[in-house]
């Protein structure tokens, strides 16, 4: 490790250490938010419609004794309303999976022994660095993801997902390294 990377190391230990997933989960809540504030008009507007055509059947099952089955029927429309109030899109869901891994990794990283330092979320200008692992044998910078299945990487650095409803191969992984690596190294 020559005087350059020392620095740079330096640079990004005297940096405020980020929580695990930090950048991932403040990016799903921005995501949420911006859906949230775009679809709550349709959202309200699909209620009142639904609330109208409620309202004969429940005035009917109140007028006739089945209150019961009245406030079934309201619980009902109410948990619909929730369920599509708090289930954005996939896009966004991701990222809430991203950062429960990137919380996962931090989790194991903590039984590293005493010598190691482990910093999250270093921010790199135009992307993160999710973890960032200093100690004896080098310095590794890595990438946590949160996918389904076995995930290997071969010697030839070919990257493989198995599972049972995907598969998929990877054959850029070294190259996207070796870039985020100088990306790294230049800031």
């Amino acid at each position: 490790m020559g005087v350059a990377d020392l620095v740079q190391v330096s640079q990004l230990v005297a940096r405020r250490d980020g929580r695990a997933g930090g950048s991932a989960q403040r990016r799903y809540r921005d995501l949420r938010r911006a859906w949230r504030r775009r679809v709550r008009w349709w959202l309200l507007a699909a209620a009142g419609v639904f609330a109208v055509l409620l309202a004969a059947p429940v005035g009917w099952a109140v007028a006739h004794g089945y209150r019961g089955w009245a406030g079934l029927t309201v619980g009902a429309a109410a948990g619909l309303w929730w369920a599509l109030w708090s289930s954005p899109p996939g896009y966004i869901e991701n990222w809430a999976g991203g950062a429960l891994g990137e919380r996962w990794t931090g989790k194991q990283l903590r039984r590293l022994p005493r010598e190691w330092v482990v910093l999250h979320d270093r921010w790199l200008g135009r992307s993160n660095l999710d973890h960032l692992v200093i100690g004896p044998g080098g310095v590794f910078a890595l990438d946590s993801k949160n996918w389904p299945g076995r995930v290997t990487v071969s010697g030839d650095g070919v990257l493989r997902l198995e599972d049972a409803d995907l598969q998929w191969t990877d054959t850029g992984i070294t190259r996207r390294a070796k870039g985020a690596a100088r990306r790294s190294t230049t800031r």
